[in-house]
């Protein structure tokens, strides 16, 4: 059994990663401007409400459920929605066999997520956790080169691709850790 220290570290760290994953969605655009569609300012605004309805929930409300891997929840849903990346890395044959990983990598990632939720055993603990590490590693190098590629083309820097790829990065580095934190002491 993993010590108080840990289970309030480990809740912390998912609840941390969720929110960022929030941040990320209302940074990336989620809620459109009034003025171009009113009914997709509509769906934007209830989906925050429904997205920040359901974090506040699992970090503050509820209480029939008051285990760290259930505070993993809103990361586990806003990553279904919203956690996929874009990758290039700018050269064919690397984008060929990196895509296909990247989308084995998510899928798996979101399936244990979801499982690791209500069974909570150490392999699909330590998946999670790989998967998110490798997943977060791969936005960050795919981030870079495509920054390279832009400054060299002279398309300049974008500072909210910059912001969305760390937050991003950043969130799934975070679950690998509370993950990881969570389930070493797992039986297998």
């Amino acid at each position: 059994m993993a010590s108080k220290s840990n289970k309030i570290t480990s809740k912390v760290i998912f609840l941390i990663a969720g929110l960022l994953l929030l941040i990320k969605f209302i940074v990336n655009g989620g809620i459109p401007s009034p003025s171009n569609n009113v009914s997709q300012f509509i769906v934007g605004i209830f989906t925050l409400i429904a997205l920040i309805g359901f974090y506040v929930y699992f970090a503050f409300v509820q209480k029939e459920h008051k285990g760290t891997i259930v505070s993993l929840a809103p990361a586990v849903l806003l990553y279904i929605l919203y956690g996929s990346y874009s990758f290039n890395y700018n050269v064919d044959w690397i984008n060929s066999i990196l895509n296909p990983t990247t989308s084995i990598c998510f899928v798996l990632m979101i399936i244990c997520g979801f499982i690791y939720l209500f069974i909570h055993q150490k392999l699909i603990g330590l998946v999670l956790a790989s998967t998110s590490l490798l997943y977060g590693i791969l936005i960050i190098v795919s981030y870079i080169v495509m920054m390279i590629v832009n400054l060299v083309n002279g398309n300049g820097f974008n500072v909210t691709s910059m912001f969305n790829a760390l937050l991003l990065s950043i969130s799934y580095l975070l679950i690998s850790y509370g993950s990881y934190k969570t389930s070493i002491n797992k039986e297998w």
